[in-house]
């Protein structure tokens, strides 16, 4: 399916209205939020690898694509300060805050309301103090809970391995080289037989 990209004077008119609305980011020289089309971006950051993703002697700046993971759509972005440790050069990035795309994957055109919404939502989070609220553990983090935790975890991950199955894993069982082994194999008019095996 082809995607009917935006003109470019149609995606600067939007863009000049978030600017409007909602004013300049932490810079004070770019505005706050805008529309772009992940193809395009690509940020300065540090990084310890070439093109094709050999190790570098040392690390250097490189301009890299900023969406590797999102193609050919637009992406509403907030201008947010650049904090902690991190390989960004610049004192502030623009993040992405939504993906014109259906909850199939599915291409959608950018709209003005819908930015508008989307914004209004994360801005009422904020005010609300609900947005970056810390996860708070339901067990209140006794070392019972953890434990109980840990051992339920355990049981989702590994409930189907034995000590049998880990030694077959590792070449390290032993077998009996005694037994009778019979497998089902099938003739040639499609009925299955079985076939001893003489070890």
């Amino acid at each position: 399916m082809e995607i009917a990209k935006l003109s470019d004077y149609d995606l600067e008119k939007m863009n000049n209205r978030l600017r409007s609305r909602y004013g300049y980011g932490p810079d004070g020289l770019r505005p706050n939020w805008r529309i772009v089309w992940a193809n395009d971006q690509l940020e300065k950051r540090w990084t310890e690898y070439d093109d094709k993703g050999g190790d570098l002697l040392n690390p250097e700046v490189r301009e890299v694509r900023k969406y590797q993971h999102i193609n050919d759509r637009y992406v509403l972005e907030r201008q947010v300060p650049v904090q902690g440790e991190t390989d960004i050069i610049t004192q502030t990035s623009y993040e992405p805050a939504w993906t014109f795309e259906d909850r199939h994957g599915v291409y959608l055109p950018p709209r003005f309301d819908a930015c508008e919404y989307i914004i209004e939502t994360i801005y009422n989070q904020v005010r609300m103090g609900r947005y970056h609220k810390k996860y708070t553990d339901p067990n209140n983090g006794t070392p019972e809970a953890r434990y109980q935790q840990t051992i339920d975890m355990e049981r989702i991950l590994f409930g189907n391995e034995t000590p049998t199955g880990d030694a077959l894993a590792y070449k390290e069982a032993v077998t009996d080289f005694h037994q009778k082994v019979e497998f089902p194999t099938s003739s040639n008019n499609g009925e299955e037989t079985t076939q001893e095996i003489k070890q």
